[in-house]
């Protein structure tokens, strides 16, 4: 599913899934557009920030994902060229469907190669209440008849919603809520998109994409827009889809936190950005490393080898991104599995970890609502539902995050 995403909407959202499970897709990928041939230059906005949105709108379904296919290719974003680079990919076994809306099928045959598109993917054609199925051969014209059998008409809900009518509602200071996902709105008002705008409406903010894998650090000063820069499109290529947005999210959930709980938003926003570093590691990469490192390992976590990406995410961060803060180090150190003694910024990561929005674990409701006023209530109840859940699995607990959460209650007041 193409589009610019500017910004990814509901009713994008809603589409997809509603095709995804008339079809019975396995997956539906996501492919924001690099440079659309179809928009006049500097009418989009910055290839990441829709990208980022795009990855946090995605998150929380399982059968969603984000591809940088078009972002990380030179010159014009032609359909045709990026389901050709699907197909090598994912192989010839995969058989590729290509969603779109009905109202963009009269548009279809001048799109470049039409007729070698529609002869690898089949058309899923997203139709809304009252279109006419028949309009299809109408839009296709000769490309319809040679075709017939691969395009697919699915019913899908009435939502009347459109990117741009969003970008006007943000100019204009209106609301957006319940348009986009909680997480878009934050990122919208986080980053100031579609409010500072120049002649054509969007905004002039831009982020450098760089390149993508590579494995060199990140220099500059810490915690300057620069290095955060580097920092977030270094991460980015070390980390798969699914785990990027989740460090996304929790970056956006320890911003608000530390902002609620007077914490520097830039140590909290760094501590997020790096903690899953060195996640997806194996057991003999992670053990490998820790040791080149001089990381001192415990018997428990030699055994629970996948919580030494906590530790080792530190050194990294120092090594690799010339972190050299303390607080930042111990935030990442311990966001897994906590300590007695914790830092308002380890709790404030150790918490963001826990109830990114990206998160539906049972128990994640109430951690939340704690969050809201309660910072050491919230790594309580996100340590109890963690050991709780580790009971009931057979599991060990890390003797960290039971003595974090001996302190805690020892410190609190008695309900008594």
């Amino acid at each position: 599913m193409g589009g610019t995403f500017d910004p990814i909407h509901v009713g994008h959202l809603i589409a997809a899934e509603w095709v995804r499970e008339a079809a019975v897709l396995d997956e539906v990928i996501f492919v924001p557009a690099g440079d659309p041939p179809h928009k006049e230059a500097g009418r989009v906005s910055p290839a990441q920030h829709r990208y980022r949105m795009t990855l946090l709108a995605t998150a929380t379904n399982p059968r969603f994902s984000v591809s940088r296919i078009e972002l990380d290719r030179d010159g014009k974003s032609y359909t045709v060229h990026t389901v050709e680079a699907l197909r090598r990919e994912l192989g010839d076994g995969a058989e590729l469907y290509f969603i779109l809306g009905s109202d963009s099928m009269a548009d279809v045959p001048n799109w470049y190669e039409p007729h070698r598109l529609l002869g690898l993917c089949h058309f899923l054609v997203a139709a809304r209440p009252g279109w006419d199925r028949r309009l299809v051969e109408t839009s296709l014209g000769p490309l319809y008849q040679p075709n017939r059998e691969r395009i697919h008409m699915v019913d899908i809900p009435g939502i009347d919603l459109s990117s741009s009518e969003i970008r006007a509602r943000v100019r204009e200071g209106r609301s957006i809520r319940y348009m986009v996902p909680d997480l878009v709105e934050r990122y919208i008002q986080e980053h100031g998109l579609y409010r500072d705008t120049g002649p054509s409406g969007e905004t002039q903010e831009s982020l450098a994409p760089g390149p993508r894998g590579e494995e060199v650090g990140v220099q500059g000063s810490p915690l300057g827009e620069e290095w955060f820069l580097k920092a977030e499109r270094e991460i980015r290529a070390r980390l798969d889809e699914r785990r990027f947005a989740h460090t996304l999210g929790v970056v956006e959930a320890a911003v608000q936190l530390a902002r609620r709980f007077g914490v520097d938003e830039n140590k909290a926003r760094a501590a997020a950005l790096l903690h899953d570093v060195a996640r997806g590691y194996d057991r003999e990469r992670l053990l490998k490393e820790a040791d080149e490192f001089g990381i001192v390992l415990s018997d428990f976590e030699r055994t629970a080898w996948a919580l030494i990406h906590a530790p080792l995410g530190a050194e990294i961060a120092r090594r690799d991104f010339g972190v050299d803060d303390p607080d930042i180090l111990a935030a990442i150190r311990y966001h897994t599995t906590g300590r007695p003694g914790m830092s308002a910024l380890e709790r404030i990561v150790f918490v963001a970890d826990y109830i990114e929005p990206g998160r539906s674990h049972p128990g994640v409701g109430p951690v939340r609502e704690a969050a809201q006023s309660d910072l050491d209530r919230a790594v309580l109840l996100a340590l109890d539902q963690t050991i709780k859940y580790l009971l009931e699995m057979g599991q060990a607990i890390a003797p960290d995050a039971v003595a974090a959460r001996n302190e805690l209650l020892m410190r609190r007041p008695s309900p008594n």
